[in-house]
């Protein structure tokens, strides 16, 4: 089953939300959101969707929120 380590840093914590899009632009699921306090993370994806399927190979957006800022990096599941 493929599955990626995402790893980030939030230097000031605040609300936060860290979600994996398709390159349609449609939410595939999201892996944090809320209150994040400051500090090294490391999530895993486990190339499923919210209901828990596993997604088709492909491209794939992670966007990390916090406030008015955004970082975006895009990944490719290959199976």
């Amino acid at each position: 089953n493929p599955s990626t380590t995402i790893s980030f840093d939030m230097y000031e914590g605040g609300e936060a939300n860290l979600k994996i899009f398709n390159i349609k632009g449609g939410l595939v699921r999201t892996l944090a959101q809320g209150y994040i306090q400051p500090g090294s993370y490391q999530l895993v994806w486990d190339g499923a969707d919210r209901q828990g399927q596993t997604v088709a190979a492909g491209t794939y957006i992670l966007v990390l929120s916090r406030g008015g800022e955004q970082l975006s990096r895009s990944m490719l599941l290959i199976k």
